[in-house]
């Protein structure tokens, strides 16, 4: 290959990689251990809101209206798939503040990740479950 050639396709690497968002590239990433995280765009893509599980484990709902994605976007009604990054949690999601309206769980027992959720872009709460029923 010419070195003409070998830059050309440098050069066309450089471009596509530079036109690809990060946060559109990185699916799933930035969850730490024992973390809900929740994002934007389906299969973990697009911008992400991670919280440590023990910072609600027993506060009963929490609402996604005061919370945001790291792209500065409220996370309420923006939810698209979920990773429940916990050896033991499950969550439970509903479509309105406070738990009420539909209601839909994701937790280690199913694998912890949805690369859709159902009720995309409506949840509104979420809370600690324990998994057992």
């Amino acid at each position: 290959m010419s070195k003409t050639a070998a830059a050309g396709i440098a050069l066309c690497a450089s471009s596509l990689a530079s036109a690809i968002p990060a946060e559109a590239a990185d699916t799933y990433g930035g969850c730490g251990n024992e973390s809900l995280c929740v994002y934007q765009n389906i299969s973990g893509g697009g911008a992400r809101l991670s919280i440590p599980i023990s910072s609600f484990k027993k506060s009963g709902w929490v609402n996604l209206t005061g919370r945001w994605f790291n792209n500065g976007l409220n996370a309420n009604d923006q939810v698209s798939s979920v990773w429940v990054h916990s050896s033991s949690a499950c969550v439970t999601f509903t479509t309105d503040i406070n738990g009420g309206g539909q209601a839909w769980g994701m937790g280690y027992a199913l694998g912890g990740k949805a690369d859709s959720v159902p009720y995309n872009d409506q949840f509104s709460s979420f809370k600690y479950d324990n998994c057992t029923g």
